[in-house]
């Protein structure tokens, strides 16, 4: 069973009486203790509108039924971190899936990774982060004009990554809007003492005519870094019996986490072209890092002879594991307002990232992935039908996924992935009711499954090659949301979501050990029982020779 099925799970987001203060982000200045002694009169503000670019009706932030918060300004600022992950670690119900200082990305609720739906500017950030939890995501946060964070399912909108919730940041690489001045920019410049960390950015927006501009960069340098102690206890586990660990102890070098330097750099260009009723632009975006994972080491040994027994082992070239990152994206956009009778709004995004995932062993090349997609969508917003309104649209996405090299336990694999979604809002005085649903047609295929995985099942696997090697799925999703605004600055919401999650490639054909989470993964959930039934030993360390024996009973299927 891999479709995950939320059956009817009510998702009682009774979010209780969210006040102006907490859905504006801070957006107004408080009353100043000066004001008062100078007996200053304040007006009552209006409340600031936040408008949420991840869905199809822009709706502001008191107009959601689903929890949603946005960092945008000064907010987004202040929490700018290395990664996205950490970035959104401090918001209610997330918390960031680390491998080290480099990596991040953001847990929902206790959804991650496949789970989580990381969008660019709407569509799919298309790298491998959610693979193995040690890919970084390919993202400068520091770039982006605002993050917004909707909990919950929402794969009526994003389909099946998203059931535990969406992390949309959106950077305006193509422009909206021409600057009111001409021009507009920012620079950023930080250093930081305990990696020695090294950061510049800027961007800047400007227009001619009827055509504006966008040209973003950063730079972004950390060594290893500096810690009290030491990072491992007794790094070396070839300790003579009864040996002093404190003889050892006083060998490591301490204060520093070895192999945890970072190394970013990237930017972006972009141009629209913007009338009266439609705008329609291009972008270019480049990011480029390299960074080591701590703990993590390569064993090289060399043996005199086949025979080890009584022999003291030459000492091991321990090389650190690295990983460098290289995405490329090609991101359009048209957009049309009142474009033909009967809607009122148009929207056609297309992006393509070729990224390519390096994992060094030393000087080495270990293992690569590589990803091609191509992520197309379609939103039409109709004209109001009395008190409704709504969006129709369609997805389609294609990934082309493929990893080589000895530790690989991804076989290569192609998901396309075609999608209808319709949502309605009817508002009625204080009251609003939102209704949505999404039908999916998904094929997984594995072009090449890995051997050891079906090795002794060679012949009976010849005759269902095909079956066993694609996968297809329809998952299907409908949800509905009540709004009661209580007061103009409060309301409070009620949910019920059933949703659908299709398995990725990753899930349904992996095989083999995985190094970053020190684990097997499985090809189905089966480990591979055969015609005899054997089952696998995982040992990470490959340097020495083994001679486990057991005694394996299968029952049952």
């Amino acid at each position: 069973m891999y479709n995950s099925k939320l059956n009817a799970s009510r998702l009682l987001s009774i979010v209780s009486l969210l006040f102006a203060s907490q859905v504006v982000a801070q957006s107004e200045p408080p009353e100043s203790h000066e004001d008062h002694l100078h007996g200053t009169e304040h007006e009552a503000h209006d409340l600031e509108e936040v408008i949420v670019q991840a869905t199809p009706l822009d709706r502001d932030l008191m107009e959601l039924s689903q929890s949603a918060t946005v960092l945008a300004g000064e907010d987004l600022r202040r929490e700018v971190s290395n990664n996205i992950g950490e970035t959104l670690t401090r918001q209610a119900g997330l918390s960031n899936a680390s491998f080290g200082q480099n990596v991040g990305r953001p847990v929902i609720r206790g959804f991650q990774g496949q789970r989580v739906g990381l969008l660019l500017n709407n569509m799919s950030a298309s790298d491998a982060s959610a693979v193995s939890q040690d890919h970084s995501v390919s993202i400068e946060p520091f770039l982006a004009d605002q993050v917004e964070i909707l909990r919950g399912p929402a794969t009526l909108l994003y389909g099946s990554g998203s059931i535990g919730g969406v992390v949309n940041i959106v950077s305006h690489t193509i422009p909206q809007e021409i600057p009111e001045n001409g021009f507009e920019g920012r620079v950023l410049g930080q250093v930081d003492s305990a990696a020695d960390q090294r950061f510049a950015a800027g961007r800047v927006d400007f227009g001619v005519g009827s055509f504006a501009f966008h040209a973003d960069g950063f730079y972004r340098r950390t060594d290893d870094y500096e810690i009290p102690g030491r990072a491992e206890l007794y790094p070396d586990d070839d300790h003579e019996e009864g040996e002093d660990h404190d003889e050892h102890e006083d060998e490591e070098a301490s204060g520093v986490l070895e192999n945890s330097f970072l190394d970013n750099d990237g930017g972006s260009l972009g141009a629209s072209w913007i009338g009266e009723r439609w705008r329609a632009g291009l972008s270019w975006t480049t990011y480029d890092s390299n960074y080591g994972i701590p703990g993590a080491h390569h064993h090289h040994e060399e043996h005199e002879g086949e025979e080890h027994e009584g022999e003291e082992h030459e000492e091991e070239d321990e090389e650190l594991v690295t990983i460098g990152l290289e995405s490329r994206r090609w991101d359009a956009e048209v957009v049309g307002t009142d474009p033909f009778a009967g809607f009122e709004q148009f929207k056609f995004r297309y992006a393509n990232t070729d990224y390519t995932h390096t994992e060094f062993e030393g000087d080495e090349i270990g293992t690569v992935f590589d990803s091609e997609t191509d992520d197309l969508r379609l939103e039409l917003r109709h004209n109001p039908w009395g008190r409704w309104s709504g969006a129709f649209g369609l997805q389609y996405t294609e990934v082309d996924f493929s990893a080589e090299g000895d530790e690989a336990f991804v076989p290569p694999s192609n998901t396309e992935t075609g999608a209808l979604f319709w949502v309605e809002s009817a508002e009625f005085e204080r009251w609003q009711l939102d209704l949505g649903l999404r039908y999916e047609d998904i094929d997984v295929t594995a072009l090449e499954l890995l051997e050891q995985g079906h090795g002794d099942e060679e012949d009976e696997h010849d005759e269902h090659e095909g079956e066993s090697a694609r996968r297809s799925f329809n998952p299907f999703s409908i949800s509905a949301g009540v709004i009661w605004h209580v007061t103009d600055a409060s309301h409070l919401t009620f949910n019920l979501t059933r949703a659908e999650r299709a398995p990725t490639a990753q899930e349904l054909f992996s095989f083999g050990p995985h190094i970053a989470s020190q684990t097997f993964e499985v090809d189905e959930g089966k480990l591979g029982v055969g015609v005899t039934g054997y089952i696998y030993f995982v040992d990470f360390d490959r340097t020495r020779a083994r001679n486990r024996r057991c005694k394996i009973i299968v029952m049952g299927e």
